[in-house]
């Protein structure tokens, strides 16, 4: 993000010189969106930890996880 704006400012004190605002502004348009997903990600992970409920959320893994470490550890 603080790329995105440094580089319209300098797209906009170049008085025409340069090109690419329409890159600038997306890339800043992702910045923020991903801002915005790893706050969302990062207080859901909180929640789930203080209900106690984060080893829930694993369980759907946990089948793919024990397939992939047996394949790689022998018996």
């Amino acid at each position: 993000m603080i790329t995105g704006h440094m580089a319209r400012r300098e797209i906009r004190d170049s008085k025409g010189l340069l090109l690419g605002d329409g890159m600038a502004t997306a890339g800043l348009a992702l910045g923020y969106v991903h801002l915005v997903l790893s706050v969302c990600g990062l207080c859901l992970g909180i929640i789930l930890i203080v209900l106690g409920l984060a080893p829930l959320a694993c369980i759907p893994f946990v089948n793919e996880f024990n397939i992939w470490l047996s394949s790689w550890l022998p018996l």
